[in-house]
């Protein structure tokens, strides 16, 4: 009986995965996560290299210049799970920050969809533009 169930379930998330892939997010929002270089496009030193990924995908090395060149991504998060998970480093000359650009554990605060990373020169902000917009400084460079 417990076989049949582990197989029921198997199939489920089967199932769940290729409506979510074919027709859009099923049970949850699409999430964007959005890494910008918010230095001055006065500084000469002011290229960012972006490398962010999860377990499933890399998306290798960007070079963002300023002002404000973003790179970003969508994805649904897996509902079954929900263990989405994201990661950058951000290098800035000599300095550089590791960090975790989206946790879905986060969705249990809020119900926002867009996920600003904002780099500057005084560290890393989080810039939320949802009903209530507010930009943090969540990371100091190393």
């Amino acid at each position: 009986m417990q076989h049949q169930r582990l197989i029921l379930f198997c199939f489920a998330a089967a199932v769940a995965a290729t409506f979510q892939a074919a027709i859009g997010c099923v049970g949850t929002k699409r999430q964007t996560v959005h890494v910008a270089n918010n230095f001055s496009a006065d500084d000469n030193a002011s290229l960012l290299l972006a490398h962010c990924a999860s377990k499933d995908d890399d998306f290798g090395v960007k070079s963002l210049g300023p002002p404000n060149q973003e790179f970003n991504w969508s994805f649904c998060p897996r509902i079954i799970f929900r263990d989405t998970l994201y990661f950058c480093h951000l290098f800035w000359g000599a300095k550089q920050r590791a960090f975790v650009a989206y946790d879905e554990k986060w969705r249990l605060r809020g119900d926002e969809t867009e996920h600003h990373w904002l780099a500057e020169d005084g560290g890393i902000y989080y810039y939320n533009d949802g009903d209530t917009p507010i930009k943090v400084k969540t990371f100091d460079w190393q």
